[in-house]
């Protein structure tokens, strides 16, 4: 089989990479691949105005010829098609350049003259010969099939290879991949009278070391798509005057697909709403896990969350400072593979006597540490401060804590808000160790492993 490909270098012995503006004629092929995402990037802009509104602004020389090879190229792909050979196009993002339309006006004379250049919009969606294709910018990597076969044999082995650019703007064709969780299409199949027409998202044919293999992967996985296809016989899609013409059972069926395409829509919706919810709430783990700037920012939203107004430190500086009331408190927060140490209270000190300075007023002291941040939960046998910087925080008013109590503290706000004052209160009154939620279990529980529930119905 001989393949064209236009915008997507393919590394094939089957494959010919031509460009859009060669004379090359397609119908010397049997199937086109075309990623037309940077077709403009083969004309020449105009020289002292390069772009206009943003976009590429084409030349007086290459406007015409852009013309004339987006006439001869749609041309040549319907020409394709009737031939029952097939297209893919790779999903472009909305884009656009403007032509001179070989209009001017003039004004003036001699130094003082000045010329109006006129332009025409072209759509490059508009160049591709599909009835009301455009497609809407997004980039992403989560994509999901939904169809079976052929279509789930090609996607096992190329999904790792497709990110989507773009995805369409509506309903087209029979679709089968789609952005995770959402209607948005990036891939469809669209069956003419006699060639096929696929749509996939934007394909990664790099590092240049393994650009022979991919492509060979690709095209193997294309053939066999196509053969399966082509087995289906169901490979004509209605012209769309069939639409105004409605058989008996039509109607009702028609009615009973939209009833269930908006279910499914509001249960779309309703997942991805379910969905960042939980990532959010999985957030939390950072608390038990963390170190560094995430470990801060996590800390900084739950105290946020239990009550306090949260300020950052001055500038350059990794500490908080929290208001409840008339209560001021500055927090140092560490993540550490180990337990805390003195040198942690030392620079929680620090910034206790910096604020005085400042502000003439002495602030509660706080150290939030996520101690043995690197194992899990239960195998955390050692204490999170030892004896000897617990005895030099008491004289100095710190109040120690570990980022699982303090999510013990946001747990027990958040299922009781009358519990907040109290709370709060009882970290700023907390000289040494803070006494409550030690026991993470009383809050977090723990999943049983797989193993372990097969031993049990044993």
């Amino acid at each position: 089989m001989k393949i064209a490909s236009i915008g997507l270098h393919i590394q094939h012995k089957d494959v010919a990479n031509i460009s859009f503006t060669s004379s090359t004629s397609l119908l010397d092929y049997d199937m086109l691949i075309w990623d037309p995402s940077d077709l403009f990037e083969e004309y020449n802009c105009e020289y002292s105005q390069p772009t206009y509104q943003g976009y590429p602004n084409l030349n007086d020389d290459d406007s015409p010829r852009i013309r004339e090879d987006v006439k001869r190229r749609r041309g040549e792909i319907i020409d394709f098609l009737k031939n029952n050979r097939t297209i893919i196009i790779i999903l472009p993002p909305p884009k656009k350049c403007y032509c001179a339309s070989g209009k001017y006006d003039y004004a003036g004379s001699g130094k003082n003259r000045s010329t109006t250049r006129y332009v025409d919009e072209l759509d490059l969606c508009s160049i591709v010969p599909i009835e009301d294709f455009t497609t809407v910018m997004a980039d992403g990597y989560n994509i999901e099939l939904r169809e079976q076969e052929p279509f789930k044999k090609y996607w096992s082995k190329m999904n790792k290879r497709h990110y989507y650019s773009a995805y369409l703007s509506s309903s087209l064709g029979k679709p089968f991949l789609f952005i995770k969780g959402t209607d948005k299409v990036v891939g469809t199949w669209v069956p003419t009278k006699n060639g096929i027409f696929l749509m996939l998202p934007s394909l990664v044919i790099k590092p240049k070391s393994e650009v022979a293999s991919i492509s060979a992967e690709f095209i193997d996985a294309i053939n066999e798509l196509i053969s399966g296809l082509q087995k289906t016989g169901d490979d004509y899609l209605l012209p769309p005057w069939t639409k105004q013409y409605m058989l008996p059972p039509e109607e009702a069926k028609r009615s009973q697909v939209e009833i269930k395409e908006s279910e499914l829509t509001e249960l779309t919706t309703e997942i991805a709403k379910l969905k960042k919810e939980f990532i959010n709430i999985e957030k939390n783990k950072i608390l038990l896990s963390g170190s560094g700037k995430i470990l801060e920012e996590q800390v900084a939203y739950i105290l946020g969350e239990i009550g306090f107004i949260v300020e950052r430190g001055t500038a350059g500086r990794d500490d908080l400072i929290l208001r409840y009331g008339d209560k001021v408190a500055v927090v140092e927060i560490k993540g550490t593979s180990k337990s805390a140490s003195e040198k942690n209270a030392a620079q929680l000190e620090k910034w206790v006597t910096e604020y005085i300075t400042n502000n003439d007023t002495k602030p509660k002291g706080i150290l939030i540490v996520n101690a043995y941040c690197d194992i899990p939960l239960n195998e955390r046998i050692e204490p999170p401060f030892p004896h000897q910087m617990i005895k030099y925080s008491i004289n100095r008013e710190h109040c120690l804590i570990t980022t699982s109590q303090l999510l013990g503290i946001y747990y027990a706000v958040l299922s009781d808000s009358s519990q907040k004052d109290v709370l709060i209160n009882e970290v700023f009154n907390t000289t040494g160790v803070y006494s409550k939620f030690s026991e993470y279990q009383s809050f977090i529980s723990i999943k049983k492993k797989e193993s372990d529930l097969v031993a049990n119905k044993d």
